[in-house]
């Protein structure tokens, strides 16, 4: 069953990886995983091949998602440094009790932690999208708007 739960998102690891600059995110991999980027890229070309292939691509998914809020973070200040690493800390050990609790430390535990981490940043990544939306000066008045 969670090979049916990863399939999804592991289809989206390329396009997503190809949007938040591949590059970074198979370095930032890499640098987390202990394994070589060339590793790396042959493992999630097909992210169904095997065990190995699917946690590589949820933890693609992951980084790519944590990369792209911390880009966000950087643009807007939203948190103090310290806010940020705290919160940063809370969505990692938020997901792995979630994922013990799914996968009841199997051998996906890595890809449920990965997974739950990528749905926390890009819903976090939404919300302050949006707020700052919300917070942009408003479009100068339309002419149907004048009495």
């Amino acid at each position: 069953m969670n090979g049916l739960k990863l399939l999804p998102l592991a289809l989206c690891l390329l396009p997503c990886l190809a949007f938040a600059q591949a590059e970074a995110v198979l370095l930032e991999m890499s640098k987390r995983s202990h394994i070589p980027v060339d590793d790396i890229k042959a493992s999630i070309e097909v992210c169904e091949l095997n065990q190995r292939s699917m946690n590589l691509c949820a933890l693609g998914l992951a980084v790519s998602a944590e990369l792209a809020f911390d880009a966000l973070q950087d643009e807007f200040h939203m948190f103090t440094p310290e806010e940020y690493a705290a919160f940063k800390a809370k969505v990692w050990l938020d997901c792995e009790e979630a994922g013990k609790a799914v996968a009841d430390r199997g051998t996906m535990l890595a890809a449920e932690i990965s997974l739950c981490i990528a749905a926390e940043y890009r819903a976090r990544h939404r919300a302050m999208v949006e707020i700052q939306r919300i917070e942009a000066q408003p479009h100068p008045p339309h002419k149907w708007d004048w009495p």
